[in-house]
C-alpha cells in the first residue's frame, strides 16, 4: 500500500481527493518533483539563453558536472536538504584537481548554481520547491599561504 500523507488524517484526505477525481473522470496532476530527474533539469538549465550568455557559463558547466555526479539520477522529490548538506561535506573532504582539498568558495559556487537551477525550474513549472533553501553554505574565506618567508 502506498503512503499518501504524513499522518492518517492527511492520507485519508488525499485518498478522498483521488477517489473523487477518479469518480468525476478528472486527471490527477502529478507533482513536477515526482517525475523529473536532477540531471534532466540541469541539462535543461544549461540550454537556457540567459545562462549561455553569462560570463560564468563555463564555471556553471563544471558545477553542473559535479552536481550531476552526485544528484544526477535522483528524482527531485528524493533530494532533501539533508542530502544537499551531505554533498557539501563530501565536497569539503574531496581533493581538487590541484591536489589540495576543495576550497569553500568552490563549494559555494556549486551550491549557488544548484540554487539557480531550482529557481529557474520553479519559474518555468519544472519544479515545485527549492531543496537547497535553508542549507548552510561554507564561509568563503579561502586561506592563502604566504609565498615569502619573513625570516629570509
Amino acid at each position: 500500500m502506498a503512503l499518501l500523507g504524513p499522518n492518517k488524517t492527511a492520507a485519508e484526505q488525499e485518498l478522498r481527493r483521488v477517489q473523487s477525481a477518479k469518480t468525476e473522470g478528472r486527471h490527477i496532476q502529478k507533482s513536477a518533483d515526482a517525475c523529473s530527474r536532477f540531471k534532466t533539469l540541469a541539462d535543461w538549465y544549461l540550454t537556457l539563453d540567459k545562462v549561455k550568455s553569462k560570463k560564468s557559463y563555463d564555471r556553471d558547466k563544471r558545477s553542473v558536472g559535479k552536481l550531476c555526479a552526485f544528484f544526477g539520477e535522483r528524482l527531485l522529490k528524493d533530494i532533501p536538504p539533508a542530502l544537499v548538506e551531505k554533498y557539501r561535506y563530501m565536497r569539503e573532504a574531496e581533493p581538487s584537481y590541484r591536489g589540495h582539498l576543495t576550497r569553500p568558495a568552490t563549494i559555494v559556487r556549486e551550491m549557488a548554481c544548484m540554487n539557480h537551477i531550482y529557481n529557474n525550474a520553479i519559474r518555468n513549472g519544472k519544479a515545485e520547491r527549492n531543496t537547497i533553501k535553508g542549507v548552510e553554505r561554507p564561509s568563503e574565506n579561502n586561506k592563502r599561504r604566504p609565498l615569502l618567508n619573513r625570516d629570509l
